[in-house]
């Protein structure tokens, strides 16, 4: 297998992902999602979400309490990439997390934007904002158009 790291560090600072994001990239060069970013042409506008994606998705594959499903769920809703996987994925966390409530709650949700805005209101974690730190080592604050819709009306 080819060595990627100076290619994946090359397309992360072009497209400015997230430094954690990157560490997951590198450990995983030949993974599908890596490979396909790899192959993508320099214009592709989608890198920086799709390279979220992929390490949300193995975060969310890791969870082992409410807390770090929380912030799986939170890292998906914000990281914005539509993915019709992710529904069976994320109720396959919930699970895991054994919250009778919960699941009865999102039984019945197809929607990935519908089921993790369910899952984080329900924590009370609807409105909450992040900060992500990019390769260039700025900020960038991500917050719920949910949360900024509510302040707007």
């Amino acid at each position: 297998m080819p060595d990627y790291k100076e290619n994946i560090e090359t397309l992360a600072n072009t497209f400015n992902i997230a430094k954690d994001d990157l560490d997951y990239l590198l450990a995983h060069e030949g993974s599908p999602g890596t490979t396909e970013m790899l192959g993508a042409p320099a214009t592709f506008d989608y890198f920086g979400s799709l390279a979220e994606h992929e390490c949300h998705l193995a975060r969310l594959a890791n969870v082992t309490d409410a807390d770090s499903f929380t912030d799986a769920c939170m890292c998906l809703r914000e990281c914005g990439y539509d993915d019709p996987s992710v529904v069976e994925k994320v109720k396959d966390a919930a699970r895991v997390v054994g919250d009778r409530n919960l699941l009865d709650a999102i039984e019945s949700i197809e929607g990935q934007e519908e089921l993790l805005d369910t899952i984080l209101h329900g924590y009370g974690l609807g409105d909450l904002f992040r900060m992500v730190w990019l390769m260039d080592g700025s900020a960038m604050t991500r917050i719920p158009q949910r949360a900024l819709s509510s302040v707007a009306a």
